[in-house]
């Protein structure tokens, strides 16, 4: 089986129109090309293998592999975990150019108003200032 690179909905400029699921990794300011290089070594063999998690682990980061060959991030190094409202937040600060002030939605939408905490992390991984 070849395998696929990330889709593109895990990168900042991505989540765009990146689809909202449970569980969400995306790929910090600087890191957006590991993907490649890392998709790359474990096809080669050179990641190992992680029974109990199901995951490649490669560079400090983990990966899992769809059915069909798509490599998709899961944890690590310029990496970072998103649940639904932090991405659907990143998603309307993206389509907003980084202006919250531009996304209404983000302080009218009750899963934005009762999740601040989501909109600021959003917010700070657009910026490049996330401190995991």
């Amino acid at each position: 089986m070849s395998l696929s690179p990330p889709h593109r909905r895990h990168t900042i400029a991505g989540a765009r129109n990146g689809m909202v699921d449970e569980d969400n990794t995306v790929y910090l300011r600087g890191f957006e090309d590991v993907a490649h290089r890392d998709v790359r070594a474990i096809a080669a063999g050179d990641a190992a293998w992680n029974p109990e998690t199901q995951r490649y682990e490669i560079n400090g980061r983990s990966y899992g592999v769809e059915e069909r060959g798509r490599v998709f991030p899961d944890s690590g190094a310029g990496m970072v975990k998103l649940d639904r409202n932090e991405y659907a937040a990143l998603r309307e600060i993206v389509r907003a150019g980084g202006d919250v002030s531009a996304a209404p939605q983000l302080s009218r939408n009750p899963r934005f108003v009762e999740n601040p905490g989501a909109v600021a992390k959003a917010k700070a991984i657009y910026d490049g200032t996330y401190q995991p």
